[in-house]
């Protein structure tokens, strides 16, 4: 049975540094590692300055930028000035030329924007596709000149992002400027963001939680963004002390890593102000859980996410919400409409096991380039992007997840969630993680599979 987070569906795209009045424009906005507090009303000027400027190159909305900045303040005011005036594509880290040329030709870009000291690897990589190299620190433009900025439309494409999910070959994924709107106002619903509050944004702003979760969702509630520089451990525990955010949202390897600093600096409480913590990218073990609960004596939520749905899914709720928590499951949909899809494309029953699908504002429009979109019609004729995940819902509407279609493993016919496999490996006192895939049995090197924990 299909599901509705919310009955938000927003009419027109809204982005409050883009307007020639910015409201309470001197509260903060942005605040580096080392505590510098850019505020609204500098933010505002900043990225339309730096868009501005973006279209003096030549720049318009037909252009992809492939945007690469060093991870602060100044990564965030490109990024809002980029899809300002045109598509950005946030490059990361590559390995190698070969590897950053493939992105580019794979993001289709047509410029490449670059701050203070840019990778060898990415200039080398433009150079080779004969790509125009614009440098620049959106914090020491030229004050723009008087007019207004031509804004974007609710459809004009914001982000093309690559997926980071268990396919050999990312695939591209365009959001619009609707899309990441609804996305970032779910986030703020959920979370119940107010001016108040403060995230420490810790994850790096070239993937889809970093950009609409931790950056647009807290702007637009009217708080503000502590951008860091690294995600060292011994860092964030300083930045948690001494900048005092409200939340922080990070995956559970990171958030763990958290707890082992906090507890080696015997600073127990720790003094903060954090009212919870969240947890994103892959599933958070129920002890894992209950260890930072218990630490930092705030709540702990779960959430399920991914590029294609502008962030999150489902998430599990505030206790002030009023909605129950259910071990095991990812909580109740949080953006998207979210229901689940058997084989013939039919509605599944509660705790009947299905393909998850979702559909909304915040849902892309499908991949670029690939034989199928990802949308598909369910057997009613209503259509629904397919996630690729594999679950179910209960009576009340919470999902549970049991792991990726794609990576369930076949022994012998017998089918294995590796999901499941970890969750009871991480069970055992002398496991700190673990991670369970499929390889090639040699009694039946085509079709036999075999679990191997790493």
């Amino acid at each position: 049975m299909p599901l509705s987070a919310t009955p938000y569906e927003p009419s027109a795209v809204t982005w409050w540094w883009l307007n020639g009045d910015v409201a309470a424009p001197d509260r903060p906005a942005l605040i580096s590692a080392d505590g510098e507090i850019v505020s609204r009303g500098a933010l505002a000027s900043s990225v339309q300055a730096s868009a501005r400027h973006l279209l003096d190159q030549g720049i318009d909305r037909a252009d992809r930028l492939a945007l690469w900045l060093p991870p602060g303040t100044a990564r965030a005011a490109a990024l809002l000035a980029g899809m300002a005036v045109a598509t950005v594509a946030p490059l990361t880290q590559a390995r190698s030329r070969e590897i950053a040329e493939e992105d580019l030709r794979r993001l289709r870009a047509t410029r490449v924007v670059v701050g203070n000291q840019p990778p060898p690897e990415v200039l080398q990589a433009a150079e080779a596709l004969g790509l125009d190299v614009i440098a620049f620190d959106p914090f020491r433009m030229p004050a723009h000149r008087a007019g207004s900025l031509p804004l974007p439309a609710s459809d004009d494409i914001a982000l093309v992002l690559q997926s980071s999910g268990t396919t050999s070959r990312p695939k591209v994924i365009p959001l619009s400027h609707a899309n990441i709107f609804a996305g970032a106002c779910s986030v703020v619903e959920v979370l119940a963001l107010d001016s108040e509050d403060r995230a420490l944004a810790a994850m790096p702003m070239v993937h889809i939680h970093g950009i609409v979760a931790t950056l647009l969702a807290p702007l637009l509630a009217g708080g503000s963004v502590i951008c860091c520089r690294e995600r060292a451990v011994k860092q964030l525990v300083i930045q948690l002390t001494s900048l005092r955010p409200t939340w922080f949202s990070a995956s559970p390897p990171l958030l763990l890593a958290l707890a082992d600093e906090v507890e080696r600096s015997e600073e127990t409480p720790l003094a903060c102000d954090l009212r919870f913590l969240r947890s994103v990218t892959m599933p958070l073990a129920s002890f894992a859980r209950d260890r930072l609960e218990a630490l930092f004596n705030i709540p702990v939520l779960e959430v399920y996410g991914m590029t294609e749905a502008s962030s999150q899914v489902c998430s599990t709720r505030l206790p002030e919400s009023g909605v129950p928590r259910r071990p095991g499951t990812v909580g109740v949909p949080a953006g998207p409409d979210v229901t689940v899809l058997n084989a013939d494309g039919e509605l599944c029953a509660p705790s009947e096991v299905g393909e998850v699908a979702i559909r909304g504002s915040c849902v892309t429009r499908g991949y670029e380039d690939e034989a199928q979109t990802g949308w598909h019609q369910d057997a009613r004729g209503q259509s629904w992007f397919l996630t690729g995940d594999e679950g179910w819902f209960d009576e009340d509407g919470h999902l549970t997840l049991s792991g990726r279609l794609k990576e369930m493993i076949n022994r012998g016919g017998m089918k294995v969630q590796p999901l499941r496999v970890d969750e009871a490996l991480n069970l055992h006192p002398a496991v700190l993680e673990s991670l369970s895939f499929g390889v090639s049995h040699v009694t039946s090197p085509t079709t036999s599979k075999v679990v191997r924990p790493v």
